[in-house]
């Protein structure tokens, strides 16, 4: 009896999970003037945070610390190489030559540029949020359009292998074998989120030999060192941002736990592990790694949708990237609840696969379900039927 109940809260949780990336895309789309009330919320927000400091400093302050301790063993180092590597990839035109190889002939296929093509792959091996970033130096750097930019932002946006195999593998799951799998599953799962979504981008990609209305680097004496100078200041300034991102939503989600536990309200350790999932990710993977009363199909489902949709945090980051060159983040929502799904779907097939364990199946229809939802959502969407009956 009481396996049979953990498994309908696990399965309850699963499914709560599925469609709130569809709700959160639903929400934001309603934009009737709802300027005052969002300055309302984020003076609430400030208000609370700033109370739990004043009224909790000990519980704020070491959130801060973990957060912090966090960064340092994980985020940065994760990051960094991957941080000033990209900035210099981009500084000496790489983009560029990649537009005239012959790789420039797959590009259509994807529906990106030869600079989106580039951005997708920084995106999958550098961590959060180097996709955004990437996007919004070539968008400024006119190698890009910001529509291309936004298109492809949901699916830029992943978690590096490094802290996805060392850090969420190794550290927090005890199984490099786990971290392997789940880094796989992001990989395939933002691969066919391409490809599915390719045919739509395709209208507002502009296919060329060189990228658009970009001017190759000219190659001057000092050149190279101004180059790494500034690729260092800008990556040590983006990691900072990052830092800070981890910290603020870390204490969010403590101050959040600690106020269910004020007013005594008991929640299950996965779903405390689900919210700080829900607002920062490594601390979400930090929270998962210790429960222990989670089977192995619904352990890979709930790391596949945190994976796949990132967390708050990193859409705070991907937002603050984009505003920096003016790239709208409409359908992001929407791009990343796909994700979630995806990943959901191949960290199950990956890491506990239906023929080794049966149970897995039952998983995997839930996802199924989640994905047909999805897209019956969306397609009743885009025929316009949300807006006849708001015109009615």
């Amino acid at each position: 009896m009481a396996s049979s109940r953990r498994a309908q809260m696990n399965f309850s949780g699963l499914g709560g999970l599925f469609f709130f990336p569809i709700f959160m895309r639903e929400v934001s789309s309603i934009k009737p003037n709802r300027t005052s009330f969002s300055v309302l919320l984020l003076v609430m927000l400030s208000l609370w945070l700033m109370g739990f400091s004043l009224f909790s400093p000990d519980v704020a302050a070491a959130s801060a610390v973990r957060a912090l301790s966090l960064c340092a063993g994980s985020v940065v180092p994760s990051l960094a190489v991957f941080v000033i590597g990209a900035k210099i990839l981009i500084k000496t035109g790489f983009c560029e030559k990649l537009a005239s190889s012959p790789i420039r002939r797959l590009c259509p296929y994807l529906g990106m540029s030869c600079a989106g093509f580039t951005v997708f792959l920084i995106g999958l091996v550098s961590g959060f949020p180097m996709g955004a970033v990437t996007a919004s130096e070539l968008v400024r750097r006119g190698s890009m359009t910001k529509e291309e930019a936004r298109a492809l932002m949901p699916f830029c946006n992943n978690a590096g292998p490094a802290f996805v195999i060392g850090t969420v593998g190794a550290a927090f799951f005890g199984s490099v074998r786990i971290g392997g799998a789940l880094f796989a599953a992001q990989t395939a799962a933002s691969v066919t989120a391409v490809l599915l979504t390719a045919k739509k981008r395709r209208a507002v990609v502009f296919f060329s030999a060189t990228a658009a209305s970009a001017s190759s680097p000219q190659t001057k004496e000092g050149a190279a060192a101004r180059i790494v100078a500034s690729s260092v200041a800008e990556g040590a300034a983006a990691l900072l941002s990052v830092c800070g991102f981890v910290v603020f939503f870390s204490v969010l989600s403590d101050s959040l736990l600690s106020a269910f536990l004020a007013v005594r309200w008991e929640i299950p350790s996965v779903f405390s592990a689900a919210l700080r999932g829900l607002l920062e990710i490594s601390g979400g993977f930090a929270a998962l790694g210790a429960v222990r009363e989670l089977s192995q199909p619904v352990l890979f489902a709930l790391s596949g949708l945190m994976l796949g949709f990132g967390g708050l945090s990193v859409w705070m980051q991907a937002a603050d990237r984009a505003s920096s060159a003016d790239i709208s983040l409409t359908g992001y929502l929407t791009g990343k609840g796909l994700c979630a799904l995806l990943c959901a779907f191949f960290a199950v097939l990956f890491g506990a696969p239906p023929w080794k364990i049966p149970a897995a199946f039952a998983v995997i229809l839930v996802i199924f379900l989640g994905l047909s939802a999805f897209f019956a959502v969306n397609y009743i969407k885009n025929q316009g039927f949300f807006k006849k009956r708001v015109e009615k």
